[in-house]
């Protein structure tokens, strides 16, 4: 999320290889866009640095090398990669409730520019900080439950979560809380019985950009608010006929279960690439990619992942598992 989360084996690049493209499907629509791989991070054998549980985020620092947070059961790490793919570190994150260590209910991960890594411990309510070389340097609480993080420039973190009637949290890379701000969404009559459970206010995820935009999704309609200095600047509504807003599960037993859309916005210039990934969360289903310019919706197609990063030359790094997870970098092109 800063900018800022299989066809063969090993580290491949691929230069015009593959393309995913797909005509303008909303009505108006006349502009056609496609995707060239150039990058290809990923395997599933051989090399233990290229095997990912899971591609759970992706970061990039100012230098373009890439960070990918593998997790998936007892294996936690951060994997570091140069800009054409070339292992260069492993950051590990041992779980348990020590400075360096995660819990298991996740984590998410901020890059800053210098290679500095955020580490948001979701259950132990901790960033944990790494500098460039993996080494832990420090820890800061915050005192609420966070579901994700993204690095802003002037070293300032943003942490989602509701706490005192905001969802946004603007902190110091020491962990002083500067500014929080961002109503709650409206929880819709249906789910009036459950209006009380916090995490129905806000999404799972949010984006940012390095011009200090910030993009929130409404989880109970396809509705993306956008922040810049601490206030509300705007907004951009879409339409996808794979956006399904929250749905929790009748109570079985006592529990229930609560589904939330995941959706991406990721900035280059004045266009915005927004993806919703398809509600059934299965490997062979297609995710849309709707491109905006100026705020209006000039084109969508469809891929096999979701775009985590975009780096400054507009290429998307997408979290990908078809047939293995991988890391794949595209460049946009337009017909």
């Amino acid at each position: 999320m800063n900018m800022t989360r299989h066809r063969s084996l090993g580290l491949l690049a691929f230069i015009a290889a593959f393309c995913f493209s797909a005509a303008a499907s909303f009505s108006g629509e006349k502009r056609t866009f496609f995707l060239t791989e150039d990058l290809s991070i990923g395997t599933e054998s051989e090399d233990d640095n290229l095997i990912f549980a899971s591609v759970a985020s992706i970061g990039l620092d100012a230098t373009g090398n890439i960070y990918i947070l593998d997790w998936a059961g007892g294996k936690i790490r951060v994997q570091v990669f140069d800009p054409k793919g070339k292992f260069m570190k492993s950051i590990a994150l041992p779980q348990g409730q020590g400075p360096a260590e995660v819990g298991d209910n996740g984590a998410a991960v901020a890059v800053g520019p210098a290679g500095t890594v955020f580490v948001l411990d979701k259950g132990g309510r901790k960033v944990i900080l790494f500098d460039k070389n993996g080494t832990y340097l420090r820890l800061f609480k915050v005192d609420f439950e966070a579901s994700d993080i993204g690095y802003l420039n002037g070293d300032k973190l943003i942490i989602l979560g509701l706490n005192h009637g905001k969802i946004l949290h603007l902190y110091d890379k020491d962990g002083r809380l500067l500014e929080s701000f961002g109503e709650p969404f409206e929880v819709p009559s249906k789910l009036s019985q459950y209006k009380d459970i916090p995490s129905l206010r806000y999404p799972m995820l949010f984006s940012s950009s390095p011009d200090g935009s910030i993009y929130v999704l409404n989880p109970h309609r396809f509705e993306v608010s956008i922040f810049k200095d601490a206030k509300l600047i705007g907004e951009v509504e879409g339409r996808s006929d794979l956006f399904e807003p929250v749905r929790v599960t009748p109570p079985v037993q006592g529990g229930f279960s609560i589904f939330f859309p995941i959706l991406t916005v990721l900035k280059s210039g004045e266009r915005l690439y927004v993806t919703v990934r398809h509600r059934a969360f299965k490997k062979d289903e297609q995710n849309e990619m709707i491109v905006y310019e100026n705020n209006k919706r000039v084109g969508s197609l469809t891929l096999p992942g979701m775009p985590l990063a975009i780096d400054g030359q507009g290429r998307l790094y997408c979290s990908e598992e078809t047939d293995f997870p991988r890391l794949a970098r595209y460049v946009v092109r337009e017909k």
